[in-house]
């Protein structure tokens, strides 16, 4: 069940046909995955990795219970932060679709998207973007990019568990992030070297020719959510 709030922007132009995408790049003090390149948290119970690829900025969070003992996934107490600002709590971004913790088996996972972060369009530094080239080691595309710097957005995510039965004992994680890097270019996701890197996400802004709507969606204070139970690792 998902639940998303959406406050929708249309305006008219005259343009050329063209699509057009900006790719930012996030970093972390974090360390990485080394296949797949997921930043990461981990303590002696749980692994929790994040993924931001897709259209306006999701956060998908990866949870897995490594431990012999069941742990909750404290919805209440993961909390999303905007430049230092709390923006809501991953149960209030749920708006009732699942329960304020989340029971994790040993040995089990479970994956979550939130968007708790507006999408945004950075055209002042498109203007000062300078031509580069861009490789994952199979692909190589020019574009136009710049240093996002103090223009870059910090976002921290606290993430809260809790184990024991008798007792309730809470456990919070921070993962810290940052806009570092943004590129501008008309390769799609699946051309451009790190369209599908976990640490990058995109914004698509289409015109489609002629006398053209050109539509700007901003996803609110909103979840888009899925909870899945896996398979362990063995």
């Amino acid at each position: 069940m998902s639940t998303r709030v959406l406050i929708l922007f249309s305006a008219t132009f005259w343009l050329a046909a063209c699509t057009n995408y900006q790719y930012v790049h996030l970093t972390s003090d974090l360390p990485k995955t080394a296949d797949t390149e997921h930043y990461y948290l981990s303590d002696s119970l749980v692994y929790i990795d994040f993924d931001f690829n897709g259209n306006q900025l999701p956060v998908k969070i990866y949870f897995l219970n490594e431990s012999q003992i069941p742990v909750y996934f404290d919805l209440t107490e993961t909390l999303f932060f905007e430049n230092g600002s709390l923006i809501q709590s991953a149960y209030g971004l749920a708006k009732g679709a699942l329960d304020e913790k989340i029971l994790i088996p040993a040995g089990k996972g479970a994956a979550f998207q939130f968007r708790p972060y507006m999408s945004s369009r950075r055209p002042f530094l498109k203007k000062k973007s300078k031509h580069v080239e861009i490789s994952n080691g199979i692909r190589k595309e020019s574009a136009t990019g710049a240093k996002m710097e103090e223009q870059g957005r910090r976002f921290e995510i606290f993430i809260s568990y809790i184990t024991g039965d008798e007792k309730e004992i809470t456990t919070s994680l921070s993962a810290k992030f940052k806009e570092d890097y943004v590129y501008f270019t008309t390769s799609k996701p699946e051309f451009f070297p790190s369209g599908s890197s976990p640490y990058c996400y995109y914004i698509e802004d289409e015109n489609e020719g002629g006398q053209i709507a050109a539509t700007i969606l901003f996803e609110v204070a909103s979840a888009s959510l899925y909870y899945l139970m896996l398979e362990g690792l063995d």
